[in-house]
């Protein structure tokens, strides 16, 4: 135990032996805490005369260990390490603790608070007498926040003081999944734990996600469980799906946030199927309508903004290989985002519809190898406005194989509204060169169903609309996909960006609006007279709104 005083000068007759010890990881990391007592330091300078040394907790030796001194963070000291032991994420402290005067919090915003209480409280408004100061005991203050869950242990032992555990190669569901409840733990239990994979020392006290080296349940077809075996408690589940619908069971339901206590013992069981459903997209996971699939998704670039393309790119990944679209016609596909996805796609049994050399193709077009072939193809630059020449058409011709039917895809990106331009007159060219690629392909092919999709950057409520997407319904050959669906969804393809939080790798905020309908969307589907289309929906789920400011839209098509 360390004994307690009420109160230690850390500076006497102008001269002081204390050294101020910050947390090695805050010292190096946090200019914020750093910059923070050097404005300390000075004032106390300028108040005695003194100067205060700042060294980081590792540099400490055991002489320094027993000195006085003051200690900011988490930090390797006895006393550091009492008082942090009952300290959760929002918590700080300041205090005396045997010889040292304590700052400490489990986090570098706790300790930027803890810090300002302490110029502002202690030192700030105490007046000098022989160039001393000092801090009192009454001086101190303890912040203990109010978390929405005081306990939850698991055979017997509180969950603080588990850890999480991966598989070595984890999957981006396992990744997502183990970030996002550490992330919840920390926000409503108030404890941030480790993360670690399979190859560690194993240990009583472990949280499992996935199919780790130790995980000895198993999971059903597109099911989930949660289970607690051998003092573990287990998250397991197959596949995407069944990983988003596991991720919304327990943020909203499995630990409630509405009970302060939660006790789980061996044997506890829950097993959950993931949702199909047709308001968000996500029933054609499991079916598929029609002769073909195909899927339409502008992939967001390569802007940091979402967590960035190393963030988001598994996780788009996931998003093809649940749905496996026949045909993947995507927009923002730069030169830049290729690295990591191409290979991932042709994994998948994809191949890409060539396009001219040093085109830049930013709209590629893929298909699956085992279902299709392709026949022609042919890329198109739209004329007039058009930023890094990102904005194109990439068609091309494909043959079922198992029924020998012949059907065509445009997939395009039309210009964005940008202020220097006459957005108006730019979609409208766009869409009259979108006509005459289809004109083209119609007269060399036949009477064969087209499909053409795409980002055009404008809806029927903007008035941008009334001609660029009018060209395209008042045609001749087109219809607009959504007004003849067989069965659809009512949802926008656009919303908002994500909020990442780099810190703990998760995403905190994303757009869900079950309001917003398919009018507002950005992105359109039109075919050709007498095509099918057997199923229209826009695919709006967790990963969907995480990984781009566009849902993917799928639609199913019974081909002429």
């Amino acid at each position: 135990a360390v004994p307690e005083i009420t109160e230690l000068f850390f500076v006497e007759n102008g001269k002081s032996e204390v050294t101020i010890w910050v947390e090695e990881a805050l010292y190096l990391s946090s200019s914020e805490v750093l910059e923070k007592l050097s404005d300390i330091c000075k004032s106390v300078e300028k108040k005695t005369g003194a100067v205060l040394l700042i060294k980081k907790d590792s540099e400490a030796t055991p002489e320094d260990h027993a000195k006085p001194g003051i200690l900011i963070g988490v930090t390797s000291f006895a006393e550091s390490v009492l008082m942090n032991e009952s300290m959760r994420e929002r918590d700080y402290f300041v205090g005396l603790s045997g010889n040292k005067i304590l700052l400490c919090s489990q986090t570098e915003k706790g300790c930027k608070k803890a810090l300002d209480y302490f110029m502002n409280k202690v030192l700030s408004v105490q007046a000098v007498e022989n160039n001393s100061l000092k801090m009192t005991k009454e001086q101190g203050k303890q912040y203990i926040h109010a978390y929405d869950i005081e306990s939850i242990s698991c055979c017997g032992a509180e969950l603080k003081d588990f850890r999480i555990v991966v598989p070595q190669n984890a999957t981006a569901n396992e990744t997502v999944f183990a970030n996002f409840l550490r992330y919840h733990l920390k926000e409503y239990y108030g404890y941030i734990l480790e993360i670690v994979d399979d190859r560690t020392p194993e240990t009583a006290k472990e949280i499992l996600i996935g199919s780790t080296s130790r995980t000895s349940e198993t999971v059903g077809s597109s099911q989930f469980k949660i289970s607690v075996s051998n003092g573990k408690l287990n998250f397991l589940a197959d596949g995407l799906r069944s990983y988003e619908t596991l991720y919304s069971y327990v943020g909203n339901t499995f630990f409630g946030f509405s009970q302060k206590n939660y006790t789980f013992d061996n044997g506890f069981s829950y097993v959950g199927a993931a949702d199909n459903n047709l308001f968000d997209g996500t029933i054609t996971a499991t079916e598929q309508l029609g002769d073909v699939r195909v899927m339409f998704y502008n992939v967001f670039n390569t802007t940091q903004t979402c967590g960035g393309p190393a963030v988001r790119q598994p996780l788009q990944e996931e998003i093809v290989a649940t749905y496996l679209p026949d045909v993947l016609g995507t927009q923002e596909f730069s030169p830049y985002y290729h690295a990591d996805f191409v290979p991932v796609l042709k994994n998948l049994g994809y191949a890409s519809i060539t396009t001219p050399a040093g085109s830049k193709n930013y709209t590629e077009l893929w298909y699956r190898t085992s279902n299709l072939t392709p026949v022609d193809s042919g890329w198109h630059l739209f004329s007039g406005p058009n930023d890094a020449n990102s904005k194109s058409l990439t068609w091309a011709v494909f043959e079922v194989k198992s029924t020998g039917k012949r059907f065509a895809v445009m997939n395009a990106h039309w210009m964005w509204g940008d202020p220097n331009i006459d957005h108006a007159a730019a979609l409208e060219s766009n869409a009259k060169e979108t006509l005459e690629v289809l004109d083209a392909i119609l007269a060399k092919h036949g009477d064969i169903s087209v499909v053409f999709g795409g980002d055009l950057n404008t809806n029927s409520n903007r008035a941008t609309a009334l001609k660029s997407l009018d060209v395209l319904k008042n045609s001749e050959n087109f219809r607009y996909a959504w007004d003849i669906a067989e069965s659809k969804n009512d949802r926008k393809t656009c919303g908002d960006y994500a909020v990442y939080d780099s810190e703990l790798k998760t995403y905190i905020a994303w757009d869900v609006k079950a309001d917003n309908t398919y009018a507002q969307s950005l992105d359109h589907v039109f075919v050709t007279n007498g095509t099918a289309v057997k199923r229209f929906v826009t695919l709006v789920s967790l990963y969907t709104c995480w990984t781009s400011d566009h849902h993917p839209i799928i639609v199913e098509l019974g081909l002429k």
